[in-house]
């Protein structure tokens, strides 16, 4: 697994470090101008969750999977490489973005809202629910299958948005994002803070080895 994480290092390297800077760069920026901490969590990890995709689809765009099946590794171990390389990414680049937010001059953010714990285990959810899910949907329908899904997603909510306006939808996307954090709360204060933690990273471990599981299964049925 070391050598084709180095292998996927190497071969994109020009591409990480230039995709990199670009969004600490942007990030820092953004997230300095508003003041709306969670909002900058989940950009940043939204946008730390694409790079490792982006790999993936340079990978399809330049025809270099049957290249890489042909090394002495077997299609699971490939994504598992992938996996870990992916995670290595995006908690780089975003523990490089928190910092450039807090610091550019004239920032509204403040340490506390973006590298406490609560911020910090955010940051992990969405890194995960982004990652785990997109990954398995680009192995299994390429780059244009999920940029597909992701508009039609924000046509979905598009449409949502105006039943709501017309009152045929009795509940908005707000009001379940509110639930679910509402529900987290009652299971930190009822658990505490340690075991919560404790419950809160194991699930997102689990939620990680699904993803690993489906993509590994998707992989090895892939004609290349």
């Amino acid at each position: 697994m070391r050598n084709l994480i180095l292998k996927d290092l190497i071969l994109n390297k020009k591409f990480l470090i230039g995709i990199g800077i670009f969004y600490v760069i942007y990030m820092g920026y953004f997230g300095s101008r508003i003041n709306n901490p969670r909002l900058a969590i989940i950009i940043g990890a939204f946008m730390c969750a694409l790079i490792p995709l982006m790999t993936v689809t340079r990978e399809d765009k330049f025809k270099a999977a049957l290249l890489t099946c042909s090394l002495p590794a077997t299609r699971k171990q490939i994504i598992q490489a992938r996996y870990v390389l992916g995670w290595m990414v995006m908690t780089a680049v975003y523990g490089l973005i928190v910092p450039v937010m807090v610091l550019f001059p004239g920032s509204r953010m403040r340490w506390a809202s973006v590298a406490g714990v609560p911020a910090i285990l955010a940051a992990l959810a969405f890194l995960t629910l982004f990652f785990a899910f997109l990954m398995p949907f680009l192995i299994r329908f390429g780059l244009v299958g999920m940029f597909s899904f992701l508009v039609g997603l924000q046509l979905l909510g598009i449409a949502a948005l105006a039943l709501q306006n017309r009152g045929i939808l009795s509940f908005s996307l707000k009001e379940i994002i509110l639930g679910i954090r509402n529900a987290l709360q009652t299971l930190n204060q009822s658990l505490g803070t340690p075991a919560y933690v404790v419950i809160l990273l194991a699930t997102l471990i689990l939620i990680n080895l699904a993803s690993l599981t489906l993509s590994v299964a998707l992989f090895r049925r892939k004609d290349l």
